[in-house]
């Protein structure tokens, strides 16, 4: 009932390898590193630099330095690193020592996987608008939902469904379903959560899904979470009288 939401999918970009999503907003804001004939991305979380000699671009994170020749391009890790940037590099791993994995959550990324240095380096995918990340542990591995005809992918913290009858596919994102018929490549879109398919109510409560009933209308847990929302809503009212 709620309108004025802007319910448009996020790009959705699906891997079955690990992956860490490097988000910008918008395009790439560039600005004089102090101290160094470097440049750096401001409007991003990450800690991106430009090499404005070569045009090389390098990423920090998981105790790796990639590098790419475009920003939005393919990633690599880094063998070397020129001398304007290794001084900076120096630094930047010395202030990464000294601080707890928390802190640098807070300071860098909030994805852990980024300081997970005894892991293989992951995938970086970059991206200047909204985007969500499909990531299975390896090719899709999908299993019955018992007393439906739905199957979920189980080797995925991901939220996904598959409509057998349809061979549509159905994730839900920030309380949002979208639907694709590909995993890789679809195009998704929105799905108002009474219009996904009548087997959505059937989820029983104590599968491996039950989470995602309270974003499935009809269920005694989207009523619950309406309530509980409403309730929250009179409080913040009554709150700012």
């Amino acid at each position: 009932g709620v309108s004025g939401l802007k319910n448009e999918p996020p790009k959705i970009i699906y891997a079955s390898e690990p992956t860490v999503l490097v988000t910008i907003d918008g395009d790439p804001i560039l600005e004089e590193l102090e101290g160094a004939d470097l440049k750096y991305v401001v409007n991003t979380p990450f800690y991106i630099l430009e090499d404005p000699e070569t045009g090389s671009y390098y990423l920090r994170g998981g105790g790796y330095w990639y590098v790419a020749e475009d920003i939005l391009e393919e990633w690599h890790v880094a063998t070397s690193l020129p001398p304007s940037v290794s001084d900076v590099a120096s630094e930047v791993e010395l202030q990464e020592r000294q601080r707890t994995e928390a802190e640098a959550a807070d300071l860098w990324t909030a994805d852990p996987a980024l300081y997970v240095t005894d892991a293989p380096p992951p995938r970086i995918i970059v991206s200047t608008t909204p985007a969500e990340v499909i990531e299975t542990d390896g090719e899709p591995r999908f299993a019955p939902i018992e007393g439906t005809d739905l199957l979920y992918l189980e080797n995925s913290e991901s939220d996904i469904i598959l409509d057998i009858r349809t061979q549509s596919y159905f994730i839900l994102l920030a309380g949002r379903w979208y639907t694709s018929d590909s995993l890789s490549g679809g195009d998704w879109t929105y799905v108002p959560p009474d219009r996904v398919p009548g087997d959505f109510l059937r989820i029983p409560p104590d599968s491996d899904m039950a989470t995602v009933r309270a974003s499935v209308a009809g269920t005694d847990e989207a009523a619950d979470a309406v309530a509980e929302n409403l309730r929250r809503a009179r409080t913040l009212l009554e709150a700012a009288r």
